[in-house]
């Protein structure tokens, strides 16, 4: 095997580390605490939210809050809502908006869950010399170039299979 052939299997390799990483974290947080990640970012997002002095919490705040689409969150939230963990109200002045709250049994849970794994990666980020995480971009930016993935919305949290906001241009 030719050397630039060794180091390409290596990044794919590092790729595939990445991958299982995710995948793993996933299950382990579905597993231990009931909840995917993305249910568990949500509630997150609902009551650091509705922890804002006079803060209405809306399904368009908690989607923009976790980057995904508002159809989605819809779709999270039913089941957190099934579960007992959040309580969702139709607006008395807005009938087309649904606020959200916490319930008794979402704030308890809340407060037991683990670190999601994309917001552990960001503190060990921020740690690097911005050098360092600039060259880390590039370098990624090349691999997505590479992999003709540059045309693929994603979300900047790290679960398996999610409906990413679409962004609309400008924004």
């Amino acid at each position: 095997m030719s050397a630039p052939q060794h180091v390409g299997y290596e990044i794919l390799r590092a790729i595939r580390r990445i991958l299982r990483k995710v995948s793993e974290h996933s299950r382990t947080l579905s597993r231990t605490a009931g909840l995917t990640v993305p249910q568990l970012l949500c509630m997150r997002a609902i009551g650091d939210l509705a922890s804002q002095e006079g803060c209405v919490v809306t399904v368009v705040d908690v989607a923009d809050r976790v980057h995904l689409a508002a159809p989605t969150v819809s779709r999270i939230l039913d089941r957190l809502d099934q579960a007992g963990f959040v309580h969702r109200e139709r607006s008395a002045t807005d009938r087309r908006k649904v606020l959200l709250t916490l319930t008794r049994l979402g704030e308890e849970r809340l407060k037991s869950l683990p670190q999601p794994l994309h917001e552990q990666f960001l503190v060990r980020v921020e740690a690097l010399e911005p050098a360092r995480r600039l060259e880390l971009l590039e370098a990624l930016d090349t691999i997505v170039e590479m992999m003709e993935a540059s045309d693929i919305e994603a979300s900047p949290l790290l679960t398996p299979d999610l409906d990413v906001k679409r962004q609309m241009p400008g924004e």
